[in-house]
């Protein structure tokens, strides 16, 4: 996990194994408060929210840890919410945030197909509904989940932007919970889960520079939409800061890329020139200085 100058990371990797400790029983005790139907529709939803890796569980703690940082750096909090309620809403709102990409049915469900699809491409609004289903009452947590995966105006101009300081808080933690390098890694593992490919090169760089994040058809769109994030497309001075701190990674990041292109995908000869010149030209298309 990402850690700010000033932290303590083995403080913070022992406050991650308590919050995993806890929601692990949390979200067990509160599907077995769901309504019947429910538990009937999403018999192991609570199992793959806590067995996922790369946006389950484990990386609900990591945002959680990234965020309580963030929060302990905002002079006046976050709204007008004594600490514990602060505290209550951040964890929730972290838990939810991805648990979209989980409210799949079982395979027989009348709606498996649909739901299935919107879980993949929607998860910001799937995950509202799951976490509604979950026991979840707070709008600023409902708002929260369905906001966090707003980048810019330019890359997801279907999203709107949180309506609470606690969502931007959520949105900068869930983009920079790890190195850029390992965040190019959590995407490819997400990828091969779900049979994205890694690279087409028929996408023209009308369609790779346009508003493609939640439509993108191969990977490596996934992988550079991070690039085009910048400090100014935070609200708050602290987060703004935080996010050119992380940022300094992403040249190491970009050069993650190439190695899965080259040794993990092993692409070569022209295919290999080709992904190398789409780069370029989105590079230079976009400004990109990294």
């Amino acid at each position: 996990m990402f850690i700010l100058d000033g932290f303590n990371d083995k403080e913070l990797q022992r406050k991650k194994e308590q919050f995993i400790s806890f929601w692990k029983e949390a979200l067990g005790e509160r599907f077995a408060k769901a309504p019947k139907s429910f538990q009937g529709d999403f018999p192991n939803i609570v199992e793959r929210i806590i067995e996922n890796n790369d946006h389950g569980l484990a990386h609900a703690a990591t945002v959680w840890i990234s965020a309580k940082q963030l929060t302990s750096l905002i002079e006046g909090g976050l709204g007008n919410f004594p600490p514990s309620k602060i505290n209550s809403l951040l964890e929730e709102a972290c838990i939810f945030h991805d648990a979209g990409r989980f409210f799949v049915p079982r395979e027989d469900h009348c709606r498996y197909k649909e739901m299935q699809e919107k879980a993949i491409k929607e998860h910001h609004i799937a995950g509202v509904d799951l976490a509604m289903n979950l026991g979840c009452k707070s709008f600023v947590v409902t708002n929260t989940i369905r906001c966090h995966d707003f980048f810019n105006k330019k890359i997801t101009p279907h999203v709107p932007s949180p309506r609470f300081l606690l969502g931007e808080v959520v949105r900068l933690a869930d983009k920079i919970s790890l190195p850029p390098s390992q965040e190019v890694d959590r995407y490819w593992e997400t990828g091969k889960r779900l049979g994205t490919p890694f690279f087409l090169p028929d996408i023209s760089l009308k369609e790779r520079t346009s508003c493609y994040l939640f439509a993108s058809r191969d990977q490596l769109n996934y992988f550079l939409a991070m690039f085009l994030l910048s400090p100014q497309d935070f609200s708050h001075p602290v987060l703004q800061e935080a996010y050119r701190s992380w940022e300094k990674g992403k040249r190491e990041a970009m050069e993650r890329i190439l190695t899965i292109a080259q040794k993990e995908v092993g692409l070569k000869g022209e295919t290999l020139r080709t992904f190398l010149r789409v780069i370029d030209e989105w590079k230079k298309a976009t400004n990109c200085q990294w």
